[in-house]
């Protein structure tokens, strides 16, 4: 596996029923290993995300690594990812192939991204009721003492 900060993350919004690429929306470079949740409101798209900075917590996580007396790794943060006007945006992709220019990207749509403090928090989950809906609460493993954090308060 291999991960290349140089340029932006990308978001490529399909529909779901049809696969379409509908749009691609851009953020600063970052890595996620797991996804918590995705729902649509008033237009917008919500992703919450365990985000890392760059691709080191891959490279943490080898046995020998994670055996050594005093182990350091990456933590990630909990991040909300809206990506606004979802219809208005329609047809504005990135695809395979296109120009990897710095403009090429400022005329993408970009994510708005919203942190929450002192929520260091990986292998997320949520009440699978509330799955693709507005959820209140995500659990997750952590080495803070917080192991659940409320979100849309």
């Amino acid at each position: 596996m291999s991960w290349d900060g140089s340029g932006p993350s990308r978001f490529h919004v399909l529909d779901r029923k049809t696969g379409k690429h509908l749009s691609t929306y851009v953020h600063d470079p970052g890595f996620c290993f797991h996804t918590i949740n995705a729902y649509e409101e008033d237009g917008n798209l919500n992703l919450f995300l365990s985000h890392y900075d760059n691709s080191d917590c891959i490279n943490q996580l080898s046995r020998k690594r994670l055996m050594a007396e005093k182990c350091t790794y990456s933590l990630a943060s909990l991040k909300r990812y809206v990506l606004p006007n979802v219809a208005g945006h329609e047809g504005q992709v990135w695809q395979e192939g296109d120009d990897e220019s710095p403009s090429k990207y400022q005329r993408l749509p970009r994510a708005v991204v919203e942190s929450f403090t002192m929520a260091h928090i990986d292998l997320p989950e949520i009440n699978s009721e509330y799955e693709q809906s507005k959820q209140r609460f995500v659990y997750g493993g952590s080495r803070d003492p917080v192991r659940s954090m409320a979100l849309n308060d």
